[in-house]
């Protein structure tokens, strides 16, 4: 089954809205849980785009 890319990108978008109103609902740090969502997408983004040619 072929699925387009941005699908992939969007499936991942509620866990980063999720983790944002956990933070918010718990009072926690919310600049520590945006840069965590940050760095993990642009972690993410590099590996795909080094991994990409060899899928």
């Amino acid at each position: 089954m072929s699925v387009p890319d941005a699908y992939h990108l969007q499936a991942a978008m509620p866990c980063g809205i999720n983790a944002l109103i956990v933070a918010h609902v718990y009072e926690l740090d919310l600049r520590l849980t945006s840069s965590a969502i940050a760095w993990s997408t642009a972690i993410f983004a590099v590996e795909v785009a080094i991994l990409a040619p060899f899928l």
